[in-house]
Formats: structure tokens, C-alpha cells, sequence
């Protein structure tokens, strides 16, 4: 199936043994912690970093000639469940596919943090010649529980739910500025032989805690909603961008009432999938087909203009010319 990419399958990532599986995958092996890619295959290096009991973080920066294949199989059920939030600076070379699932998401704009939950089964492919540059974190439910046992009642409440649902888990977020900063500078000081321990625990620490505090700020269901992406309704909201080409966009409260989201959710999701937001993606949709109607149609600049709702024609040049570059011909 995947004879014109690499593929690593696995279940976990954090033994030895599934560290030299993943090695043999690039024709290589996993010495000192360490997998340095052969340049038959490619350049780069992955390193592993055990923080302490329970803690464990990955630094990837590598780059391969033909595409590449993680596929994460569902791992067995464990007394001690494991999760791994990855931090992309890249994800732009990305594309996921859930197994029970056909969607395929390429991952775009500022959301470059995904969590997920060892008991699922899911594929990340890594684009040629663009590679992947991340931080992968992962800790199990009692190191989690432990970190977090000073936390006020309600936080610990909603990670215990979190970490002993049942629910397969998998999760898009986005850093802010000074986190992806902290990013940069983990993942560098990560991938170098002289480790320093302290710098990459405070670095992890400190991703974490932000990561969760944004985890507390949504719903439980949110968090564990089974659907990958959204991606339906996401299709169904591009289907009345484009019947709304001719008029005025509805407002986004509107649009999120019909697709039984709440705005948030909607506005994440949305560009999680089209890599823009909303309205942009719909002037760009509008742009698009004004063009279209000036070259295959005779019409007027001004005909164009009324038919897409436009009450200045002046707005109407303006917008066209920001799009395309030119100025529409009369």
C-alpha cells in the first residue's frame, strides 16, 4: 500500500524497542538515544529524552526524499493510560487521517498542537522533502494526576475526567506567541548531545501548563467530541459560503446555529480545514467567481458588482484588485 512512502506502525512510542522499530523503518538504527537519518533516506535526526518517571518528550528535525507514514495503531489497554501532546513548527507539512475515519485534514495556520490518546488509531503523514520539526510530549495519567494534585478541586475534577474517559482522544490547539518561542527554543536545546535537563524540563513544563489551561477553559465534550474535525459540518458550512456568493454572508453567530456549533468551535474548526477564517475564505470564494463572471460572461464591471451585492462599485474594484492583483476590465 505505501510502497512509494516510508510507513512506521506502532502502537507506542516510548520503549526502546519501538524506538529501534522506527530506526529500521529509516534503515538505521537507535544508538544513544538517538536516530540519525542516513542520507539514502534522508537528514536529520530524531532524539529521545526520558524527563523522569512517567515524562518522556521526542525532538524530530528531520527531512526524507520520499513521504513518510506514522501509523499509530490503538495500543492495548493499560492500567496506566499514556498521552502525547506534539507541538509542530512545521504543520504545514502535514496530513492526518483517523482509521475509522476517511477525513483528511492538512494541518494549517496557528494550530500546531495536537493531542491525542494512545488508544487511538490514526495516521500522520510527513510531506517529502519537508520533513517534520516538533516536540513530542508524553506522560502517563499518574504522572498527570500527580503534577496536578495541588490544583484547586474544579481542575482536578475535569483532568480526572479527562484522563480516565473511555473516549479515544485526539485534540487540535494553538500556541501563542511567547509558547512558540518556548517551542523553538526546547526543540533546539533537545536535539543537541549535551542535554541540558533543567532548561528542557522548565521548557516542557512550562508548554504544558499553558496547554492545559486552555484545556480547562472548554467544555469535556468539546474536548472528547468523537468527530475528526468536525469535518461534515465544516463542508456543510463551505456549501453556504458559496450559496451566499450572490449576497451578503450571514453572520457568524447565524452560521453557527446551523451547523450546531457554538461560534468558538465553529471558528477553530473552520480553519483548522481551510487554513483561513471564515470570512476570508468566503471573499476569496466571491473573488474567485467574480473573475470567472468577467471572463466567461459579457457582462460590466458594474453588472458584476450588482450581482454580488455590492452597493459601491468602488468596493467591488477595490476587493478584486486586493485578490487578484489587478484592477477588473470594464
Amino acid at each position: 500500500m505505501y510502497s512509494d512512502k516510508y510507513t512506521f506502525s506502532f502502537f507506542e512510542l516510548d520503549s526502546d524497542k519501538s524506538m529501534n522499530g522506527l530506526a529500521a523503518s529509516f534503515d538505521t538504527i537507535y544508538t544513544n538515544n538517538s536516530i540519525q537519518i542516513p542520507s539514502q533516506t534522508g537528514s536529520g535526526i530524531i532524539r529521545k529524552t526520558r524527563m523522569e518517571e512517567g515524562l518522556q518528550i521526542r525532538a524530530w528535525d528531520f527531512i526524507v526524499h520520499k513521504p513518510f507514514v506514522f501509523d499509530k495503531r490503538k495500543d492495548r489497554e493499560t492500567p496506566d493510560r499514556v498521552f502525547h501532546v506534539a507541538y509542530i513548527l512545521n504543520p504545514e507539512a502535514l496530513s492526518i487521517r483517523r482509521k475509522d475515519s476517511k477525513d483528511e485534514i492538512r494541518v494549517q495556520g496557528g494550530m500546531n498542537t495536537l493531542f491525542v490518546s494512545n488508544d487511538i488509531s490514526i495516521e500522520v503523514e510527513v510531506a517529502r522533502e519537508l520533513g517534520l520539526h516538533a516536540i513530542d510530549i508524553s506522560f502517563t495519567t499518574s504522572w498527570l494526576l500527580r503534577t496536578i494534585a495541588d490544583s484547586d478541586t474544579l481542575q482536578q475534577k475535569f483532568m480526572e475526567e479527562l484522563l480516565t474517559s473511555k473516549t479515544p482522544t485526539v485534540f487540535f490547539e494553538s500556541t501563542s506567541a511567547t509558547e512558540y518561542r518556548t517551542l523553538v527554543d526546547v526543540h533546539s536545546v533537545a536535539l543537541q548531545e549535551a542535554r541540558r535537563q533543567l532548561q528542557i524540563k522548565a521548557g516542557i513544563y512550562s508548554l504544558l501548563a499553558g496547554f492545559f489551561d486552555k484545556i480547562l477553559n472548554k467544555s469535556l465534550s468539546e474536548v472528547l467530541e468523537s468527530k475528526f474535525f468536525y469535518h461534515d459540518k465544516m463542508l456543510e458550512v463551505e456549501k453556504l459560503l458559496i450559496s451566499h456568493l450572490d449576497k451578503k454572508l450571514p453572520p457568524i453567530d447565524e452560521i453557527a446555529h446551523k451547523v450546531a456549533l457554538s461560534e468558538s468551535t465553529l471558528k477553530r474548526h473552520f480553519k483548522l480545514m481551510f487554513g483561513k477564517s471564515i470570512y476570508e475564505y468566503y471573499l476569496e470564494l466571491k473573488m474567485d467567481y467574480a473573475k470567472r463572471l468577467l471572463m466567461e460572461k459579457p457582462l460590466s464591471v458594474n453588472e458584476v458588482a450588482s450581482m454580488l451585492d455590492y452597493e459601491k462599485v468602488s468596493n467591488f474594484i477595490d476587493m478584486f484588485k486586493r485578490h487578484h492583483g489587478i484592477t477588473p476590465v470594464y
